[in-house]
């Protein structure tokens, strides 16, 4: 009787031991990743935004900013082959293997990059709605207040990570200037905050861009019921690694 007992007691406890070690990294307890001893190196697969110097911005399809040094970091061309940061124009995606962690910051920050990818390269959405913001915004410029409020759930061409850089760069450049905020939202999230009142966004104009994954788009930026002003039938082209804009048929009320 005892043997038996000794017996079922070492495999429950075995089974817990188990147990125990499985639940570490599942979906409820996810396991960080770290460089292992035998210097493993992580993977991050991103879009190219901006280069400012030796840093780079970068997108993920997903969601997420992330800043990347390029210092002491080695560029591979698509081909295989070592190439300069000129490889990485607006646009570019690029794997990144790096042999720290993502510091938990906004932008993220990835330590320890070693070497930096071309996989691709897609059109640079985030510089065409830069410019055409930019020209709204500065257009008809009673309305601004001290907010900006980009609403882009109609820019089909946008992802995720398109939308978070978006309003990244136009926050630096219009913040910088002015103190003026740039935020993502939309008419029916500031209205359940109680910031539209009477019909009117006190604090400054909510920004809508509309596309359908084309280079043609509208473009509108909306205070009240009785000041807005937009652009409709915009077409949009790329050459020589620039966007030029024909904004259409212009619409105040």
């Amino acid at each position: 009787m005892k043997k038996r007992f000794a017996f079922l007691f070492a495999v429950l406890l075995a089974l817990e031991i188990l147990l125990c070690a499985c639940g570490k990294g599942g979906a409820d307890n996810p396991a960080t990743t770290l460089p292992t001893t035998s210097g493993a190196l992580n993977n991050i697969s991103l879009c190219v935004v901006r280069l400012s110097g030796s840093t780079m911005l970068a997108s993920a399809e997903d969601g997420g900013l992330y800043n990347v040094s390029l210092s002491n970091v080695e560029i591979l061309s698509a081909a295989g082959k070592k190439t300069s940061q000129q490889a990485l124009t607006a646009g570019t995606t690029v794997s990144i293997a790096y042999s720290g962690g993502i510091a938990e910051s906004y932008p993220a920050q990835i330590t320890s990059p070693v070497t930096i990818a071309v996989t691709g390269s897609r059109p640079d959405r985030v510089s065409l709605y830069e410019k055409a913001v930019k020209h709204i915004y500065e257009n008809d410029p009673g309305l601004n207040g001290s907010v900006i409020v980009l609403d882009l759930d109609g820019a089909a061409s946008l992802n995720a990570g398109d939308r978070e850089a978006l309003c990244r760069v136009l926050f630096n450049h219009y913040f910088s200037i002015d103190s003026t905020e740039v935020i993502l939202g939309n008419y029916d999230s500031l209205s359940k905050e109680n910031e539209i009142v009477n019909n009117v966004f006190e604090k400054g104009v909510i920004i809508s861009i509309k596309d359908s994954g084309t280079d043609e788009f509208s473009i509108s930026k909306w205070r009240s019921g009785t000041g807005a002003a937009g652009f409709k039938n915009c077409t949009a082209k790329y050459a020589n690694g620039e966007w030029s804009i024909d904004y259409g048929e212009m619409h105040i009320s």
